[in-house]
């Protein structure tokens, strides 16, 4: 009869033992799947801490694109804290839109700066679309964000 007592705490223990295995494989194969599926998450470009797209709603500046004797320039005045990095400049005529990338100096509060087009930029009644590009950090590594159309600015030329 003692015999049937050991048998019965042996037995106890083996669903105690079997739990705890489950447990870790289980947590085993979490953090697996947490590292695998982070490699697909990329980190946010941020500006002053917040998502840089918050910033893309901050930026207000304006936009001319200025004929002098058939050579066009485009003219840009930065109206708010916000700095800007560049601009993109959209040309679209007769259903294509060109994108052409045409500064990378930053342009602070109040400040303006005049970039020259090549004539291959414009098109004959076309319509232009300036769109900001800011420049944020991802990690400790800094990034040019281009922000959506719907940020951008219509040029008109004069």
């Amino acid at each position: 009869m003692k015999l049937e007592i050991n048998m019965r705490e042996r037995k106890g223990i083996t669903p105690v033992i079997a739990t705890v295995l489950l447990i870790g494989v289980v947590v085993i194969l979490a953090g697996i799947v947490f590292l695998w599926a982070r490699g697909f998450v990329k980190d946010a470009v941020q500006k002053g801490g917040e998502p840089i797209e918050q910033s893309c709603t901050d930026v207000q500046f304006e936009a001319l694109i200025v004929n002098t004797e058939g050579v066009y320039s485009l003219e840009i005045s930065n109206q708010a804290d916000i700095e800007l990095y560049g601009v993109n400049l959209k040309v679209k005529g007769e259903g294509e839109v060109i994108v052409h990338d045409i500064g990378s100096s930053s342009l602070g509060l109040g400040e303006s700066k005049i970039i020259s087009l090549s004539n291959e930029n414009i098109v004959q009644d076309g319509e232009y679309l300036v769109v900001p590009i800011l420049l944020g950090a991802r990690g400790e590594q800094r990034e040019a964000y281009v922000c959506g159309d719907e940020f951008g600015v219509e040029a008109r030329v004069v």
